[in-house]
């Protein structure tokens, strides 16, 4: 036992080491101003070189899980951020890897070209870095699991079951007649107007942050129907046109099912469910979703590749985030503290949404026209650690590391404290759909999770953890 944590401790310090090297190599890259002038199909292959590095040392050579709370995000970002990398990479070539055409219309030089490849590379070497650091850092002992789940009363869960169904069957029902009476737009065509109440972003809050009381009862009925409630909503969000956070709730499921992502699963038949997953939504979903969707006469591979290629858009969208400099400051401290941009309307004045957003900030300034029509961005986790870090490749690395150790501390503590596995299990979904969203989504979260806790055990009268 003793060797066997040496050698992984030793092991752990190699992988570390090597990644700060190559961290430094593609961070010195973009400091000096180096520009390739390769085409896309090579800029390709070097990220993917790099990945394949990455998988290499965490998956095969440190026998890293799969299905981990950090792999998971990984793999997410990998799909959002460095998806067109690998379409183009597997064989896609429609369309440029660096263009943008949807909202703004940009094609990328070759110096934007190289800094943007540095940059994006550089944070997932940053993201692997964070990883070792936790491995190394954060006491990952073999005692056995704590059993560790609180009992609510049966009847108030219940109650909560019966009137979240009914809400969100409501406002499932309200977004898909939206959508087929005036399109998908019509979803967001109040995104332009004063700061209110979103009954329906609040729905989905406490939806989101129930998560880990349901999912920590001993009742396997009442788990298995609140899973039930939760695929209903993001199948909904499909009919709708959201494939990403319908991918993000069943790699949630994969998680929650192996044991919380302690449990080592199969990398053959994880890819294979993942493969199987691209090919259903790529085919079948152009015959469920609502929304309006191209009907190219090409093979499944390609629509594979296609969708891949689509996914990856969060890249040029971190690109687009990289130049603007005056982004107001009420979403840096909106995006930890929940309900800030609330009480700073109250107090000082009335907000738009494009001034407590950062997401809606981007859109309005881009293109203010597209978004009175609805239309937006989006954002990314990339584009908040870049912010956080003052614009600084140096700590935008920094931040990214930072995050990962935080994924990482959350994994391996998660059956040993209540708190911890409540907080993790409700902020699964969020964080695995963060590659394309910002952290205003994940932590602002956290209050929501522990008030529910509090308010539950209180009506229960329930003092145990």
């Amino acid at each position: 036992m003793i060797y066997n944590h040496s050698v992984r401790k030793n092991n752990n310090l190699v992988c570390a080491s090597l990644i700060i090297v190559l961290l430094s190599i593609f961070l010195s890259l973009y400091y000096i101003d180096i520009s390739l002038d390769v085409s896309d199909y090579s800029w390709s292959v070097l990220f993917m070189t790099v990945i394949g590095i990455i998988i290499f040392l965490r998956v095969f050579i440190n026998k890293g899980n799969i299905v981990s709370l950090y792999s998971l995000f990984f793999l997410t970002s990998l799909l959002f951020i460095g998806g067109r990398f690998i379409s183009v990479f597997l064989g896609y070539s429609e369309k440029p890897l660096f263009e943008l055409d949807f909202f703004v219309y940009r094609n990328l030089d070759v110096i934007d070209k190289s800094k943007l490849s540095f940059l994006v590379i550089s944070g997932f070497l940053a993201l692997e870095f964070g990883y070792y650091v936790s491995k190394i850092l954060i006491k990952d002992n073999s005692e056995p699991l704590i059993n560790i789940p609180f009992s609510a009363n049966k009847y108030l869960l219940f109650i909560l079951t019966l009137v979240m169904f009914f809400l969100l069957s409501i406002t499932s029902y309200n977004s898909i007649k939206l959508v087929l009476d005036g399109g998908y737009l019509a979803l967001f065509s109040g995104q332009n107007q004063e700061y209110g109440l979103n009954f329906s972003g609040l729905l989905k809050t406490i939806l989101l942050a129930s998560t880990g009381i349901f999912l920590s009862q001993k009742n396997e009925k009442n788990k298995t129907i609140f899973l039930l409630i939760l695929g209903l909503y993001f199948l909904s969000d499909l009919f709708t046109g959201g494939r990403g956070g319908f991918i993000t709730y069943l790699l949630f499921l994969v998680w929650y099912k192996n044991d919380c992502g302690l449990k080592r699963a199969s990398v053959l038949k994880f890819f294979s469910m993942v493969l199987i997953l691209l090919i259903f939504l790529s085919t079948v979903f152009g015959l469920l979703s609502l929304r309006n969707s191209e009907s190219a006469q090409s093979s499944i591979y390609q629509k594979v590749l296609s969708l891949i290629y689509d996914q990856g858009v969060s890249m040029m969208v971190f690109n687009e985030s990289l130049n603007i400099l005056d982004y107001p400051i009420v979403p840096y401290f909106q995006n930890f503290i929940p309900g800030f941009s609330f009480l700073y309307s109250k107090i000082v004045g009335s907000l738009y949404p494009y001034e407590y957003s950062f997401s809606a900030f981007i859109s309005y300034t881009l293109n203010p026209y597209a978004y009175s029509l609805g239309y937006g961005m989006g954002w990314s986790f990339f584009s908040d650690a870049y912010l956080y870090g003052l614009s600084s490749p140096f700590f935008f690395c920094f931040w990214v590391s930072i995050f990962s150790i935080f994924l990482n501390y959350l994994q391996i503590n998660v059956t040993r404290n209540i708190y911890i596995k409540l907080i993790t299990t409700s902020l699964v979904s969020s964080i695995l759909f963060l590659p394309r969203a910002g952290i205003n989504t994940v932590f602002p979260l956290i209050p929501y999770v522990l008030v529910l806790f509090f308010i539950v055990k209180l009506l229960s009268g329930s003092n145990k953890k």
